[in-house]
């Protein structure tokens, strides 16, 4: 084989590491930007859904102002108000909320979620404002019971889902760290393997022109 030849291979294989190099280098971009843009869309699920907790926690406030204050319909009439305006922005978040899912379990959590906040829709429009009519504190009881069974189950189907969003981005962040640990290792082994078979091909070729021009030397 000669000189030119040996040139070439060695030219040819330092090249191709270092497109595998380039390679390595833009497949963790890629992979990072698939991954940072993973993280925001967890993280926005869960702005979302703590959204649906302070909801949920408004509803309970104007429960507890009607029963307080039942005898005075202008601020009955107030609260459920501002029930109607908290439901119609709840209501035209939930397409949007359920669609952003990631899993046909969180999807089907968020549907029943919503489901359970129609039915206190139900329970505030309806029973309730029928109990503030008839004028007696004690019918207040039995709906209390079933709005607090209600507003338990959606607290606790929030809860997971919070709990659910927060462990998938602790898992992205672990599998995250340890690419980007496999990543230096690869770019460590193929910088090394370039360095190796450059030495080793360019010793050969130097000491094949050194034995070339002692022979030439030798013959002069």
């Amino acid at each position: 084989m000669t000189i030119k030849q040996k040139l070439y291979i060695s030219f040819s294989l330092i090249l191709f590491i270092s497109m595998s190099i380039i390679g390595v280098f833009f497949y963790t971009l890629f992979n990072l930007n698939e991954v940072h843009n993973s993280q925001k869309h967890r993280y926005n699920q869960i702005r979302r859904v703590e959204k649906l907790k302070e909801y949920n926690n408004s509803f309970s406030w104007i429960v507890l102002d009607i029963i307080t204050d039942y005898e005075k319909m202008h601020i009955v009439n107030k609260r459920l108000e501002k029930a109607d305006e908290l439901f119609i922005n709840l209501f035209s978040q939930k397409t949007d909320t359920i669609n952003n899912s990631e899993s046909t379990k969180e999807k089907e959590n968020l549907e029943l979620i919503f489901s359970e906040f129609e039915n206190i829709e139900k329970l505030i429009k309806q029973e309730l404002f029928e109990l503030v009519l008839k004028k007696e504190e004690k019918i207040f009881d039995s709906f209390n019971k079933k709005y607090d069974q209600t507003t338990t189950l959606i607290q606790k189907l929030l809860i997971e889902e919070i709990n659910y969003l927060e462990n998938e981005l602790l898992k992205t962040e672990k599998n995250t760290e340890d690419f980007i640990e496999t990543i230096k290792l690869e770019l460590v082994i193929l910088l090394l393997v370039a360095i190796i078979i450059s030495f080793i091909i360019s010793g050969k070729i130097i000491k094949e022109i050194k034995d070339k021009l002692y022979k030439l030397n030798e013959g002069v």
